[in-house]
């Protein structure tokens, strides 16, 4: 560790935010770190729910076309 990140650095991993001041860590769970992850939760869900949504469509546009 050199002598600036010593006296203070910050890194966000996930949902924590570590921060080092004169060789104290310190490590937080800042509201915009929980808010910014549960928001990629629901984007994922989001795409999950198109490509089921996709693949139903898919799948009645075949079976129209057979029927």
């Amino acid at each position: 560790m050199n002598i600036k990140d010593f006296i203070y650095s910050k890194k966000d991993e996930g949902v924590y935010r570590k921060r080092t001041i004169f060789g104290i860590k310190i490590i937080t769970k800042p509201k915009e770190l929980l808010i910014n992850s549960q928001l990629e939760l629901m984007h994922e869900k989001i795409l999950q729910i198109n490509d089921r949504l996709n693949s139903v469509l898919e799948n009645y546009d075949n079976f129209i076309r057979e029927g």
